[in-house]
């Protein structure tokens, strides 16, 4: 078997195996303050739009693996 190929395979089944284990990974947008602050108005702030407040979001590897929020 070609090295390359096994070692993606390795590297695939590593991080399958860890989306099982750890489906979510922090929001980008809110930075897991699960707020969003206005940028016209001081001290104005809301839900994070992006994550809907959760502060997180479901890893991509967990989507394929059919993993719920």
């Amino acid at each position: 078997m070609d090295p390359i190929l096994l070692l993606a395979l390795v590297g695939a089944i590593v991080y399958f195996g860890s989306c099982m284990v750890h489906p979510f990974k922090i929001c980008k947008a809110c930075q897991r303050s699960r707020e969003s602050h206005s940028t016209m108005f001081k001290g104005a702030f809301g839900m994070c739009r992006v994550c809907n407040g959760r502060g997180h979001h479901l890893r991509f590897g967990a989507r394929l693996l059919g993993r719920k929020l």
